[in-house]
């Protein structure tokens, strides 16, 4: 069995971005809201996101939006 992943790290790539929301979701049903909006510029990422708890993740949810006159960015997340 794996390690239960403690911190995150939040990647976008090919575009910018504006990031509205953050949720980690765990297999409890609790869940951790990181602080709030984030701009990111095309391969920009969050520094690293400690979790509130060492649990098994069910999700990590995202509100975002891309910004005018970009293309459509990707979201990937870095566990640790």
């Amino acid at each position: 069995m794996g390690k239960i992943p403690t911190r995150l790290t939040i990647v976008v790539i090919d575009s910018d971005l504006e990031m509205h929301d953050i949720n980690v979701v765990y297999v409890s049903g609790n869940s951790f809201k990181p602080t709030g909006r984030h701009f990111f510029r095309e391969n920009s990422r969050t520094k690293v996101i400690e979790l509130s708890k060492a649990e098994i993740l069910r999700a990590v949810q995202f509100k975002y939006s891309n910004l005018p006159g970009g293309g459509r960015a990707r979201v990937q997340v870095w566990m640790q």
